[in-house]
């Protein structure tokens, strides 16, 4: 690598090769053990994430937005998927988390104000607030098997069971039953429709992340701790 002579010392070809070479490959290898050190700690990585329709009001994006900026290393690929599907992909581990009401066996990520969604000329839509036991309407709802625990968790908050119309289109953003009259619905806090009026009725239900049981990824360990961090400071539990 060096010429010495009996005044100085040079580089040989092979030397000055290497020193024109190896700062980039001191740097690139800095930057693979920074990345081993990313992918080991889970700050980087990959998440297969699913949710249903109703966390795709609020719940889904302001969760992702915050995963964004303090883990800007996970790459969190998202699918919007029925509540059966999301269930089973969590279970085969085709998928690594789900955002699901209710769930059987979840992690509480969300303890979320429900109320009554009206149009507005509804006498109720006048009132602050709404009781129960004030409502008359048939009740809106998904049909059981989409989601029991939901299904049943809703109607449980009832004293007396309600009257109910199930849906029959999957995915509805207008509540078109609600805005012609034939219905209305609890649903969260986080939910909305154009010309609808929402009235809270002083009862919550939860929002829950279902997590593959087996060869969990250290990303979707750093996932869960940084969504548990994220809905505290949300105020959400």
């Amino acid at each position: 690598m060096l010429t010495r002579t009996t005044h100085d010392v040079e580089l040989t070809e092979a030397g000055a090769l290497l020193l024109r070479r190896a700062p980039a490959l001191l740097d690139a290898a800095d930057e693979l053990w920074r990345d081993v050190e990313r992918v080991a700690s889970g700050a980087k990585g990959s998440i297969e994430l699913a949710y249903g329709s109703s966390a795709a009001y609020e719940t889904a994006p302001r969760l992702l937005a915050e995963l964004a900026d303090r883990l800007p290393d996970l790459r969190i690929t998202t699918r919007v998927l029925p509540t059966p599907a999301i269930v089973a992909g969590v279970a085969d581990g085709t998928l690594d988390v789900g955002i699901v009401r209710c769930a059987e066996g979840g992690i509480v990520m969300r303890r979320e104000p429900q109320g009554v969604l009206l149009p507005p000329g509804h006498p109720l839509a006048r009132q602050a607030t709404v009781s129960l036991e004030a409502i008359a309407d048939p009740v809106l709802v998904h049909p059981r098997e989409q989601n029991p625990g939901h299904y049943d968790a809703l109607l449980g908050l009832f004293a007396t069971p309600p009257r109910v119309i199930e849906r029959t289109v999957a995915v509805d953003f207008a509540f078109t039953p609600v805005a012609e009259g034939e219905a209305v619905a609890i649903v969260g806090e986080s939910a909305s429709a154009p010309g609808l009026v929402w009235r809270p009725i002083g009862a919550t239900l939860d929002v829950h992340l279902l997590v593959r049981p087996l060869n969990r990824s250290p990303a979707t360990t750093r996932f869960l701790e940084a969504t548990q961090t994220i809905a505290t400071d949300l105020g959400w539990l």
